[in-house]
Formats: C-alpha cells, structure tokens, sequence
C-alpha cells in the first residue's frame, strides 16, 4: 500500500499535462501512487495518460464522462489506497523533494502544505498567511496541493459538488479550520502554481458571491468573522512599499512597521 495517493484529474490539459507528470516521476519520496481522472477529455491528454502509465505502474488511470473538477478529484480519492492525499491540478508542478518534505512533516498537523511559487501570468512567491478562522474566513490562504489523510476527506463528505463551479478548495479547507485541525507550512517554494489568467468577468464574479454565500451557509461561523475582518480593513490600512516595508496605520497613525519579502524571495 502506498503512503500517499496523488490525485490529478485531467481534463483536455495536453499542453501542460506531460510536465506535471515528470514532475511527480521525479521525486525523491517513491512510495505513492498517482490516480488520474481523465474527465472526459477530447484532446490527447487520454493517450498522454496510458503512455505514463505503461512506463510506471504506480500511475493509475480512470475515465469518466465530463463531470467537473469536483466530482473528478472525488472519484480519484474513493479510489486512493494511500493514507495520505495530495491533489496535484494537471497544469502545475511540485519539486523534486515536494513529498519528502511534506511526508516529513506530516506529525507536525493534519495538513502539511508547502510554499507556492508562481508561474505563466505570474511571478513571485505567495505570501504566506497562517490559517486561522479569521484569515480564512477573509480568503482562501492555501492551495489545494497539501498533504491531508483520507479518513479526514471521508469525515467531510468529500469535496463539497455545491462547489463546482469553484472555491471547492476553500470550502474544503473550511472544514478542517471549523475544527481546529493544525495546519503546517513547510516553508520552501516546492509547488508550482501556473497562473494562465487574472481576468474575473462580471459572470465569474456573479458566481464568486453565490458560492460564497453557500460557503457562509454550511460554516456560519465565516459570517461572523468576515465582518470582523471588514471593521478591520475599515480602521486599519496595510502599505507595502517597494523596498518591502510594511507599514499598519490606524486610519493616519504609524502603529506597525515591518521589513518585509520583495517579491520573488523565498524564506530561510
């Protein structure tokens, strides 16, 4: 039995799918499996897929008929025979030593995630913000590649399908910070985050609010603390200078300054 099932649902990601593949065939930590879900794909990701395949039999491959990212992440992990789950998006990419680590860390919380670097529309490294009701509550502080145990997704249900049309990721991890599960950050840039477009139309934003509310619904406690973190925003204003600096004034009043990453710097 594998330690860690890696889920990677596909759906006509040619383009990207052979480099976040190679990526998982590269790393240092080799006990896992790699369950992907060819989610109807019309392109030639589904001949890409059977080709790893053959070349490694910890790669597993399932098709389905077209049924969203959600439903597909679902079927992969009901598939899983690991105790660890790490979804992986078919057109990102972890470092070599990306399991190592975290597989590493896994006693130090219930989900063990790593630093995100980055690439296509956008560069750097995400600033890292420590979950917590409230930061969680204002926004999604974390990707869906982390390390969490599969009896944990069990207990919730899966990946809420109320969520198809996005934000899965936050509400998944919603559930875990309504518990006070740990989570743990393993501080190096070891996932790849491809930005392919920073656009939101009016639509994307019609359907941001509505998941939201939903989100809001099944965790009332996110209520509360968005409008904590609204009189916040209201009495307080962040800075961030071009040197780094981060200066926290109370309406006009200096009460925080600090030195902060440039973009692009990773943690010691």
């Amino acid at each position: 039995m594998p330690e860690i099932s890696i889920i990677i649902p596909v759906y006509n990601n040619e383009k990207y799918l052979s480099s976040c593949l190679d990526s998982v065939l590269a790393q240092t930590f080799e006990d896992w499996e790699a369950i992907c879900i060819n989610d109807g794909s019309t392109d030639g990701s589904g001949d890409i897929l059977a080709d790893y395949a053959a070349r490694d039999s910890r790669i597993r491959v399932f098709t389905q008929e077209n049924r969203g990212l959600v439903a597909a992440r679902n079927c992969g992990i009901e598939a899983a025979k690991g105790e660890w789950i790490f979804p992986l998006d078919s057109d990102d990419r972890i470092e070599p030593s990306c399991l190592e680590k975290l597989y590493n860390a896994r006693h130090l919380g219930d989900v063990i995630y790593p630093l995100t670097r980055y690439a296509g529309a956008r560069s750097g490294i995400m600033r890292y913000v420590r979950p917590t009701k409230l930061s969680m509550s204002r926004a999604n502080c974390l990707s869906a590649s982390a390390l969490f145990r599969k009896r944990d997704w069990e207990r919730y249900g899966g990946y809420d399908t109320v969520m198809n049309k996005g934000l899965e990721d936050w509400e998944f991890w919603m559930n875990f910070i309504g518990e006070g599960k740990s989570f743990y950050c393993v501080r190096e840039p070891l996932f790849v985050y491809l930005i392919r477009d920073n656009s939101m139309t009016s639509e994307t934003r019609m359907a941001t609010k509505e998941l939201l509310r939903a989100m809001c619904s099944k965790h009332p406690f996110m209520r509360h603390y968005r409008a904590l973190s609204s009189l916040i925003r209201f009495f307080f204003v962040r800075q961030e200078k071009d040197s780094g600096e981060v200066c926290v004034r109370f309406f006009r009043i200096p009460v925080y300054r600090k030195k902060a990453l440039r973009k692009g710097e990773a943690y010691a």
